[in-house]
């Protein structure tokens, strides 16, 4: 009998966003956080920045006019005139970006007019007549419902790379809150 000492070598983790073993960790990171911001809104209100496929010839193309205009941050910013606090995930169907926003208020205290009328001005960059819509809800914040949206939000950073558009870096996930 060997009396060796006997070690085991596990991965510790890459840290890649688009690893399979990682981004379920990176999930689940991100679901506590979700969470902790969730648990201390007074309110919930969910909406959805869509963009205007049409305008675009590509998602990366879509995506890259997002972020080089600032077009949701401009539009969240319009809507934080109220000191509002919220949050929003980039997820991607068919390749195309959209946004979801996660507001700490009532739809009532969201001048949703304003907002869509702040993205829509980004469509005159593009000359076309809409940039995308605007949809809305309001959430509940019981704590089923909670862990319901986190999964939800964090869906699109648990899928296999083969699904994620081909131009999406690791680096390019991303969530931001105010």
């Amino acid at each position: 009998m060997n009396n060796s000492p006997m070690y085991e070598c596990s991965p510790a983790g890459c840290k890649n966003k688009l690893c399979p073993r990682c981004a379920v960790r990176n999930s689940n990171r991100l679901k506590k956080i979700f969470l902790e911001w969730l648990s201390s809104f007074e309110q919930l209100s969910f909406v959805t920045l869509t963009i205007n496929q049409n305008i675009f010839s590509s998602g990366q193309e879509a995506f890259d006019f997002l972020r080089k205009c600032r077009c949701i941050r401009l539009t969240l910013e319009r809507m934080n005139k109220n000191k509002l606090r919220w949050f929003y995930v980039i997820e991607f169907r068919n390749g195309f970006p959209h946004v979801h926003v996660c507001v700490d208020a009532e739809l009532d205290d969201i001048n949703m007019d304003a907002m869509l009328q702040r993205w829509n001005l980004f469509a005159k960059r593009r000359n076309a007549p809409t940039f995308g819509n605007i949809h809305a809800k309001s959430g509940n914040l019981s704590a089923q419902s909670r862990h319901r949206l986190c999964n939800y939000l964090t869906k699109s950073f648990q899928k296999p790379a083969a699904l994620m558009p081909a131009y999406l870096s690791p680096s390019r996930l991303q969530y931001r809150g105010e």
